[in-house]
């Protein structure tokens, strides 16, 4: 039958909810973050690349942490 929607439960629905919060982050982090091309090696190198992403842009959301 139409309408109806059986396969979405109440943990993929806060799971969606949590990446549409999360995905103008990235965006940002992409555009302004330099979280471009990676340079590291390994999967290692690209995690300690998001990391170190994140913290930038975590110092350029709070103006008082930097001064």
């Amino acid at each position: 039958m139409s309408g109806q929607n059986r396969g979405v439960t109440k943990a993929i629905k806060k799971r969606l909810k949590r990446r549409s919060a999360i995905e103008p982050h990235i965006g940002h982090m992409k555009a302004d973050g330099n979280l471009r091309r990676n340079f590291l090696k390994a999967i290692l190198g690209d995690a300690f690349n998001a990391l170190l992403c994140a913290v930038g842009h975590n110092l350029r959301m709070n103006p008082r942490a930097t001064s």
